[in-house]
């Protein structure tokens, strides 16, 4: 059964298959044998009820079907792509109070300085 964490795994193995357009080339890139590409594809097949490719000796050519499905498969995963550099983006930003202590002198001759080109550099941290 397709559970929601491996719909995107899923939909990265189909449109890599899409991508190299055989079993063996497939299998080279995830590092696995041919019959297992061949395994998990049929169980997709299976678990959709139609057909996403169809298969020759050489190589593997889509479905109208399986277009449909590459195509959104694609776009949702340029969609979770975007949402977790968004994200990550985020955490990554610095933000919020800094509090520094020094001595007056200490302070204006070296942290000063130093606090300047950070508030530069990300303005989102009051000091």
């Amino acid at each position: 059964m397709n559970t929601p964490l491996s719909a995107p795994s899923e939909m990265g193995f189909f449109s890599l298959l899409a991508r190299c357009g055989s079993f063996s080339a497939t299998a080279r890139e995830l590092n696995v044998t041919t019959p297992a590409v061949s395994k998990r594809l049929a169980q997709m097949e299976t678990r959709l009820g139609v057909q996403l490719v169809n298969r020759t000796t050489r190589r593997v050519s889509l479905t109208p079907e399986g277009e449909t499905y590459l195509q959104h498969a694609r776009r949702i995963l340029a969609e979770i792509d975007d949402m977790e550099q968004l994200v990550s983006r985020t955490l990554a930003t610095p933000q919020g109070l800094l509090r520094v202590n020094a001595t007056l002198g200490f302070g204006r001759s070296h942290i000063a300085p130093l606090i300047s080109d950070f508030v530069r550099q990300h303005p989102l941290v009051q000091v």
